[in-house]
């Protein structure tokens, strides 16, 4: 690699690697970060791993002590919480049929809907679940 990365922090000199991405490797360790100056303009920072390390403690404290001053009050635990209008009833839904229960399983490999017609009705009239008819019968072989 051509050009060695400068520590922002001490000045240090980056090891010598073929990309800058292998200096962010966890090898490495080395961070970089990108601020905006006052005029738009992208300023990036090289740290090495022990500066990174300074670096990232004091803006984690930085973080903390602007949160502790910020202007929004922290919400009272006995503070309720607002009320907003509940949603309006839902129609009433039309009833739904019921399907009639079977008396007993259904047999492995018959039809799930049952036949009506006249070969499929015993003689009270009611139909016979997984029954065909003659006619839809398949032919004998």
């Amino acid at each position: 690699m051509p050009d060695r990365q400068v520590c922002i922090d001490c000045g240090t000199l980056s090891p010598e690697t073929e990309t800058n991405y292998t200096l962010i490797s966890s090898q490495f360790g080395w961070r970089l970060t990108r601020t905006r100056t006052a005029d738009g303009q992208f300023n990036i920072e090289w740290r090495c791993p022990a500066c990174w390390k300074d670096h990232k403690r004091a803006k984690q404290a930085t973080d903390e002590a602007r949160n502790a001053t910020s202007s929004i009050p922290p919400p009272s635990p006995g503070r309720p919480l607002p009320s907003f209008p509940s949603r309006p009833p839902l129609p009433e839904e039309e009833p739904t049929l019921q399907r009639a229960a079977i008396s007993r399983p259904p047999t492995p490999g018959a039809p799930l809907r049952p036949r009506t017609g006249p070969s499929s009705t015993p003689a009270d009239g009611s139909p016979i679940p997984g029954r065909l008819p003659p006619s839809r019968l398949p032919p004998r072989r």
